[in-house]
């Protein structure tokens, strides 16, 4: 039932569970199946690297926490071999906060969706559940994830995107590519859209909003 040539996403859930009563936090497994070669994915010229180094790791864990009913943590690691993660740190103040919530909504009343079957890739939907609008979708979209390479997307309901600071551009940015690599360079980088520029510093926090006029937030903690 899953081909073996190359697709956007050969990730399946293999088995999950809630580990709390409110299942409001979800621990799983996804399962790399298929056949890679690093020259037909998305037809990038992968340089100053082999092939092996970007192969897609096999084995992940997952880990969905949806924390005092409103913020979503997604984290996804190598499920057999240790890797180096940037610390995740908050304050004391926000520690207690967390510890005194007594919000607790499932992730389903949340509007989170997530694909369990054994024989589609895994994929997550978030959507607003009175208005049914979608804000965070990954069905379709290119996920990989290697030590030395990770991709990982959504469908948008607009082009209102802000976000992904220390660069000269409109608040709101435009179509392109707006690349986040932090080299220390001097001087503000007017940034056209093409990517592939260096930035002083990383910054992956981005704004959308959707055409309900909702804003959605969202962190890309990695390095």
């Amino acid at each position: 039932l899953i081909s073996s040539s190359l697709t956007l996403n050969e990730y399946y859930l293999r088995k999950y569970e809630f580990v709390d009563e409110a299942k409001s936090h979800l621990k799983g497994t996804l399962e790399y199946i298929g056949e890679f070669h690093a020259e037909d994915y998305f037809g990038i010229d992968f340089k100053n690297t082999s092939e092996s180094s970007i192969k897609p790791i096999k084995k992940l864990n997952i880990d969905m926490n949806l924390e005092c009913g409103e913020i979503l943590h997604v984290k996804i690691t190598d499920a057999l071999e240790d890797r180096w993660e940037v610390p995740y740190t908050i304050s004391d103040k926000y520690k207690e906060e967390v510890e005194k919530c007594t919000s607790k909504k499932s992730l389903k009343d949340f509007g989170l969706e997530f694909q369990d079957d054994p024989t589609s890739p895994f994929a997550i939907v978030l959507k607003n559940i009175n208005t049914g609008v979608t804000y965070f979708n990954t069905e379709n979209i290119h996920f990989l994830y290697t030590n030395n390479f990770i991709t990982f997307g959504t469908q948008l309901t607009s082009d209102d995107i802000y976000g992904f600071g220390e660069r000269y551009h409109a608040l709101k940015l435009g179509p392109g590519k707006f690349t986040i690599w932090p080299k220390d360079p001097g001087g503000i980088r007017e940034d056209d859209g093409t990517g592939g520029y260096n930035l002083m510093g990383s910054q992956p926090l981005g704004l959308h909003k959707t055409y309900e006029g909702n804003f959605v937030g969202f962190i890309f903690n990695n390095i």
